[in-house]
């Protein structure tokens, strides 16, 4: 990585970038701490394995890859993450494959975050991944199960990353890298590679204007700016007009949270340091004169921050923030920096030494005060989270294991909602594999075939359905067994006249698996 430095005896005037082209052993050495950091995190919350509602759609659609068909519904989805889970299936139990794809999403935003900082000092890097790593808004993401979305992030920032990188030094391994980066990101997930169709023209045009540059390098960032986004946009427009796809909406905001409330929600778990953080964050887009590998880091800082700030602006969905806070703390590492740089220039070196004296200790101790309120805060956010997203624990497994040895592979389950609405058929599909019809808010769902499953399941369970009703939708779509959980908003459904007219067949604390046909 390389160093842009001042050089002292011209006042201010940017010296000839140095460039170091790869990582050291102790750059290595830093990840895979960070990395283990991580997992030791995510395994050691109580409850959070299995983690998240979306964790059962995953697996779900990873044995569709597998040829088992154990889908009720039409639905697709970018296809990386669940061919990672696909090829762990094999090896592992349902819950640990799930849990180390997942982990691998993970450690590949450690990786991204690490590299894209890495140009403004080792420890920066680390200071960076910690902050995104920990905050409370991007373990969220991990526990409601959306991994897809952090690998997609991982790959989108080093797809900027290694493109501008590429700009300035012609390399072509950075430019193969970018080019299979942004392919992955198309191939992870549908809103991050939508957004990278925004945030690569955005580092590009930053690039252009962070210092003078020729008609040649316009031509080069056209030029690769073009190879990124043209592939990445025929994917999406092919996709979105395939005959899977008819009908297909994107669920944005579905339950219309205000954008100060989503603000909220992002920073609560350390409002003053996500404040101080968003303050360099801002400051670091009027650096100007930034060479070398910099160059690379202030263009996917700002790139990112902008585009996900627009995209929450826009549709006030909460997940632009997830990539503003990303963007953000990568430039709020570069604005640190460059401080430190001026501070340390400015002054004799005998002044420079009582400069150092005082204030290194001020500043360690601001920013370890920092990053601590932001790990505390979220750490006790990402309990909060798994705790609310969580659908499947040992005794829903259970339950979904008996339903395995106990019907046959081609029975049709309706379920109910999970706790907080959550949607239980999803791993009623990906764990207990048989096929099912979701309770769920159709908001929430972006496919057809979803929301039609959905609303039958929905008026199932609807209090004011009746005996004749119910049994008519049971016997019109082939329904073989019900599904209830005790714990989500249809509990109340068993005590009513309704469920008396099925058998039940099994009962735990948390669920009832109840026999279609009347008794």
């Amino acid at each position: 990585m390389s160093s842009d430095v001042l050089d002292p005896a011209h006042d201010g005037v940017l010296s000839r970038p140095r460039v170091e082209s790869d990582f050291d052993l102790w750059d290595f050495v830093l990840m895979a701490v960070l990395i283990a950091l991580v997992v030791v995190l995510h395994i050691s919350i109580p409850g959070s394995i299995p983690s998240g509602a979306d964790g059962g759609n995953w697996l779900a659609i990873a044995r569709g890859l597998l040829g088992e068909d154990v889908m009720a519904s039409d639905v697709a989805y970018p296809r990386i993450f669940p061919a990672l889970l696909a090829l762990g299936l094999p090896l592992f139990d349902s819950v640990r494959a799930l849990l180390v794809t997942a982990l691998v999403a993970k450690a590949l935003l450690v990786v991204a975050v690490f590299a894209c900082c890495r140009p403004v000092g080792r420890w920066y890097a680390v200071v960076a991944v910690v902050c995104c790593g920990v905050a409370g808004a991007q373990l969220e993401a991990y526990a409601w199960g959306g991994y897809p979305q952090l690998m997609g992030t991982a790959f989108a920032l080093l797809t900027v990353y290694f493109a501008v990188r590429w700009l300035g030094v012609e390399s072509l391994r950075n430019l193969i890298l970018s080019l299979a980066l942004g392919a992955l990101t198309f191939a992870s997930h549908a809103l991050v590679g939508g957004l990278l169709l925004v945030a690569m023209p955005l580092a590009l045009v930053h690039w252009l204007l962070n210092a003078r540059r020729g008609r040649r390098d316009i031509l080069r960032a056209v030029a690769i700016g073009l190879a990124v986004v043209i592939p990445g946009g025929l994917f999406v427009l092919l996709t979105r007009m395939s005959g899977s796809e008819a009908g297909v909406t994107a669920v944005l905001n579905p339950y219309d949270v205000s954008r100060l409330e989503s603000i909220e929600l992002a920073i609560r778990d350390a409002v003053v340091p996500w404040v101080v953080v968003t303050i360099l964050g801002v400051a670091a887009l009027a650096i100007r004169g930034v060479r070398g590998d910099r160059e690379a880091t202030l263009s996917v800082g700002s790139s990112w921050a902008v585009s996900g700030l627009t995209f929450f602006l826009v549709t006030g969905e909460a997940r632009g923030l997830l990539l503003t806070q990303v963007g953000l703390i990568i430039l709020a590492c570069l604005t640190v920096q460059w401080i430190v740089e001026k501070l340390g220039r400015r002054h004799p070196e005998d002044s420079r030494r009582r400069l150092h004296r005082w204030a290194f200790p001020v500043f360690a101790t601001l920013v370890i005060s920092m990053v601590s309120a932001i790990v505390a805060g979220g750490l006790v956010a990402y309990e909060a989270a798994t705790e609310w997203y969580r659908v499947a624990d040992d005794e829903v497994l259970e339950a979904l294991d008996w339903l395995g040895e106990n019907s046959d592979p081609n029975a049709l389950v309706v379920a109910s909602s999970g706790p907080n609405g959550n949607p239980l058929g999803w791993w009623v599909q990906g764990y207990g594999e048989r096929r099912t019809y979701t309770g769920i808010d159709v908001r929430a769902l972006s496919f057809p075939d979803e929301r039609e499953q959905a609303e039958i399941a929905n008026e199932i369970f609807a209090p004011s359905t009746g005996a004749d009703a119910a049994h008519s939708l049971i016997r019109v779509n082939g329904i073989d067994f019900l599904i209830v959980d005790r714990r989500g908003p249809d509990a109340s459904w068993l005590g009513g006249n309704v469920a008396a007219t099925f058998e039940r067949l099994y009962e735990s604390p948390a669920i009832v698996i109840l026999m279609a046909d009347p008794s």
